[in-house]
């Protein structure tokens, strides 16, 4: 504590006559002089009451002390280790307060049994051998070494890290960082580092509850960045925050999946590995993942299943610019799919994933099956849109299939929500399973997307001569803009049961054709037979040039109009006499099916 001390050996007499070694400390200032007794002369291994002194180790920064082993097991207030220090075995250190000031390795392994303070950059090297801290660590204020906020933690384990305190909850570290080799478990429910190496974790890391009331694992890092370079697994909801970037570069959950994922802040995400989350796990957060209020640049493009949450299985907080959601199985969550508040979404896509059966729970199972299930009072949606300029979809491969939800594929809400492009999805079947009230596949509300109204299908007919079905399509009110037309086909099972089918419940299954229309039109979309077949139900939604998708048009069914092929009989340069005319199904550009034609004559045309 700044004075001048001295440690001294000596031979003193123990009870019963015998020899023993015992350590003198002494030096200006100290309340008093102490001897501690040593079993082992070659180490430090100090037990028995002290009544509320401090006992310090110390060696100049320059050498290293070696002990073997290190035990400090004493009725001490306080344990202080300064210099650099060897041990030859393992690391026992038992004291209310254990201080840090610059590193301990061993041979074997590290126990810290009290709460530990950095008083400076600190590196805990064990080894092949575990590390444990089984209570808080803080950093101290300005170091005694390093002129620093607080210090910066590595350690360097080949088996297990255990944190069962939290970590930096009073006064954060400078950073915190696990070595490859080993594996970490954070059971102390918070990490906080506020320099500028913020945390970084290249083993396995596995998240549990504290207690069983507290599910919930805070991550925070006012300055560096939050990096998770293998694996992270747990039944527990975690909290992220840092001025850095978030990255997941093992897979999140692929053991345990994690009970809730918020990002409150972070100057970008990186996901490119599935996240599993399971919203049945206890003290689960009400979202799977939440993305914070201006968290831009979120890549979440690896997958992974978010289910059985209470409310939905990923929430856009407020705006978030240049962000994907990509590859996801979003089921069976109580309340939505995916949630999007207000705030602007420009350049953020929600592409290429799976959103089926939410809002639906109960004895019926999930996917729109109905009977036994109970639906959610107040959600329902595969996906609802309270923002502007989200994209959903996109081109060839960006799709979202939307099926099963209690109520609409998706729903753009409010009039504020403006310029939200749906293209591409394949949407079918969405709303309760009673035909009365079956869903939309896309719905418009209050003005949403300027509310402008679904195109409309004029009509539908197969030219078999052609090998295509003319589509005309027309748009109310285009008033001189610019359109783009997807034109879906859909199945009659797709009709929610309503016999004979209603036009008005089709949605959009199947993306079979693309058109600009400049005003009103109409439109001519020229599909090949072997795209759609007759009977099969159409629909259209219009997208307005950087502006907003329209809900789906009423359905009309393909009418395919009978091609003739002429039958006659003669030979090869004679007279021929016209025999009948049949009616035919192409089968492909060179090759036609005529029913009822006898194998006999098939070679005479």
């Amino acid at each position: 504590e700044g004075d001048q001390a001295t440690l001294t050996a000596h031979d003193v007499e123990a009870p019963g006559g015998s020899l023993q070694r015992a350590y003198e400390v002494a030096g200006t200032g100290l309340t008093a002089s102490r001897f501690f007794t040593a079993a082992e002369v070659n180490g430090i291994a100090v037990s028995g009451a002290t009544g509320g002194q401090s006992f310090v180790i110390a060696a100049a920064a320059e050498n290293r002390a070696i002990l073997d082993p290190l035990r400090v097991d004493i009725d001490v207030e306080k344990t202080s280790i300064y210099g650099a220090i060897d041990a030859a075995g393992i690391v026992l250190v038992k004291s209310p307060e254990i201080v840090l000031g610059h590193g301990v390795r061993s041979t074997g392994e590290q126990v810290y049994e009290g709460q530990v303070l950095l008083d400076g950059d600190v590196v805990i090297d064990a080894g092949a051998a575990p590390v444990r801290f089984t209570a808080p660590i803080n950093g101290i204020g300005t170091g005694r070494f390093q002129n620093a906020p607080s210090g910066h933690l590595e350690v360097r384990s080949g088996a297990e890290t255990f944190f069962g305190g939290p970590v930096g909850a009073a006064l954060g570290l400078a950073g915190l960082r696990t070595d490859p080799g080993g594996s970490t478990v954070i059971a102390g429910g918070v990490v906080v580092t506020n320099g500028p190496n913020g945390q970084s974790f290249a083993d396995p890391v596995t998240c549990v509850a504290n207690t069983t009331a507290a599910s919930q694992v805070m991550l925070q890092a006012g300055v560096g960045s939050i990096s998770f370079e293998n694996t992270l697994d747990g039944a527990v909801s975690i909290t992220a925050s840092t001025a850095g970037v978030l990255s997941f570069l093992g897979a999140v959950g692929s053991k345990t999946p994690l009970a809730g994922l918020s990002i409150t802040s972070a100057a970008s995400v990186i996901a490119e590995v599935p996240i599993s989350l399971d919203g049945d796990a206890p003290g689960a957060a009400s979202d799977g993942i939440t993305i914070g209020t201006q968290v831009n640049a979120v890549t979440l493009v690896g997958g992974g299943t978010i289910t059985k949450f209470a409310n939905a299985g990923i929430v856009f907080a407020g705006t978030s610019l240049n962000s994907t959601v990509r590859g996801f199985d979003i089921h069976a969550n109580r309340g939505f799919g995916i949630f999007v508040n207000p705030g602007d979404y420009s350049g953020t896509a929600i592409a290429g994933n799976v959103i089926r059966g939410n809002g639906l729970f109960g004895t019926g199972g999930f996917g729109g099956t109905g009977e036994g299930n109970s639906f959610s009072r107040d959600g329902g949606d595969g996906i609802r849109m309270l923002g502007t300029r989200l994209l959903v979809g996109g081109e060839a491969g960006d799709g979202n299939l939307i099926n099963g939800n209690a109520r609409s594929g998706i729903t753009v809400s409010t009039a504020a929500a403006l310029g939200n492009r749906i293209l591409g999805n394949s949407i079918f079947l969405n709303g309760p399973a009673s035909p009365a009230a079956a869903g939309d596949g896309i719905r418009l509300e209050n003005g949403a997307n300027t509310g402008h109204a679904a195109p409309t299908i004029e009509s539908a007919g197969g030219d078999q001569r052609a090998g295509v079905v003319r589509v005309v399509v027309s748009i109310p009110a285009a008033d001189g803009r610019t359109f783009r037309v997807q034109l879906f086909a859909n199945e009659l099972v797709d009709a929610a049961g309503t016999d004979p089918a209603d036009p008005a419940v089709f949605e959009g299954r199947r993306l079979i054709g693309n058109a600009t229309v400049v005003g009103s039109g109409p439109a001519i979309l020229e599909i090949p037979l072997q795209d759609v077949s007759a009977g099969e139900w159409l629909t259209a939604t219009a997208t307005e040039q950087d502006g907003g998708t329209s809900a789906f048009s009423p359905a009309v069914q393909v009418q395919m109009q009978p091609a003739a092929a002429v039958f006659a009989v003669g030979t090869a340069g004679s007279s021929v006499t016209w025999e009948r005319e049949f009616v035919y199904a192409a089968v492909n550009a060179t090759t036609i099916r005529i029913p009822g034609l006898p194998a006999a004559q098939a070679g005479f045309f």
